[in-house]
């Protein structure tokens, strides 16, 4: 199985098709389906040197659960008209839905050992997303490692199941990139961000030394993961696809253009 582009359009139109529901999609925001992510699980799986069918299998119910996982962060506890509270439980329900997928295919294919593998992610993602939403981090380490492990918990898991340790510090790194870089975009959209209302908690304020915006720590933490991928990437020994590298350029790149924007800010 070669990686190619149209190799992944082919998985996402199955990811796609699971997943289609008619009246969901009236009510309630399609669900997008990470190309990097798709791209680095598929590229770990077949430097796995899985089989054609298990690599597809384990690709498509990774990426249930995150499209999963993705639909429930969409979900508000604000009073809402009685329209908006439909779409809320709608959302619930659909999230739900398409994490019922994963089980079924891996159920199916009798591989209860996965279940069991991609499960424990799952609670790992959850765990932390609570802490993200307490705001419990009590320093910048420790809410970075937080991100980590929600945006990365389940590709960890897979690289564990087949020995693939060779790739945790790339894709760690480049899963925390994508996160930050989101959650810079919505805060200069919206002007609130989960992890920016992180470090701009009362917590923060009082142990802060330095008047450092929520911003600039944020770019720091960018810059400081940026630095980190590109040494994995020269240190591992790992065979990195074309159309990989060419994905992995583009986030560095965006970095590259996000730190310029606040230094002239």
């Amino acid at each position: 199985m070669a990686i190619t582009q149209s190799l992944i359009d082919q998985i996402k139109e199955k990811i796609l098709q699971k997943i289609s529901h008619t009246y969901l999609f009236q009510h309630i925001q399609k669900p997008v389906i990470d190309d990097e992510r798709l791209l680095l699980i598929l590229s770990i799986l077949k430097e796995a040197k899985l089989s054609d069918k298990d690599i597809e299998k384990y690709t498509i119910t990774t990426m249930l659960i995150q499209i999963a996982l993705d639909t429930h962060e969409l979900i508000t506890n604000e009073s809402q008209s009685k329209d908006l509270e439909k779409n809320r439980q709608l959302t619930v329900l659909a999230g739900d839905f398409y994490s019922g997928h994963y089980f079924q295919l891996l159920a199916e294919a009798e591989d209860i050992h996965m279940i069991k593998i991609l499960a424990e992610a799952i609670k790992e993602i959850n765990e932390q997303k609570i802490a993200l939403y307490q705001k419990a981090a009590a320093n910048i380490d420790e809410l970075v490692k937080s991100i980590v492990i929600v945006e990365y918990a389940l590709v960890d898991k897979l690289i564990a199941a087949f020995h693939m340790e060779a790739w945790k510090n790339l894709s760690s790194f480049l899963l925390l990139i994508k996160r930050l870089l989101k959650e810079k975009n919505t805060y200069n959209e919206t002007g609130s961000s989960l992890v920016i209302d992180n470090f701009a908690s009362e917590k923060w304020k009082e142990k802060k030394k330095t008047g450092s915006s929520s911003e600039l720590i944020l770019g720091k933490c960018l810059e400081e993961a940026c630095s980190r991928l590109q040494k994995a990437m020269k240190s591992a020994p790992i065979c990195i696809n074309n159309l990989l590298l060419e994905k992995i350029q583009l986030l560095l790149n965006e970095c590259q253009q996000q730190q310029m924007y606040v230094e002239e800010g």
